[in-house]
């Protein structure tokens, strides 16, 4: 799942990984030349990777209200289900 913001595009992952979840947000800016991986951690379910994903969304953006947040379970894998 891609989001922008401002000059920067944020990639959005969750997904299993040897039987954890990982969750990525990784930002892409024009004026870098390499990407910045603002998080990239596992947590032993989805719904703990969600939570996480969120948290640090809201340490990067904390302007944002709980309304303007991404929906991000539109970034978990699609060939599986949360839980």
């Amino acid at each position: 799942m891609f989001v922008t913001r401002g000059n920067s595009e944020f990639e959005v992952i969750l997904r299993p990984v040897d039987g954890e979840w990982e969750g990525k947000i990784v930002e892409y800016a024009l004026s870098r030349v390499l990407p910045i991986v603002h998080l990239c951690h596992n947590w032993t379910s989805c719904d703990a990777a969600l939570a996480g994903v969120r948290r640090r969304w809201q340490r990067l953006f904390p302007e944002d209200s709980d309304a303007d947040l991404p929906d991000f379970q539109e970034a978990v894998s699609a060939d599986v289900s949360p839980g």
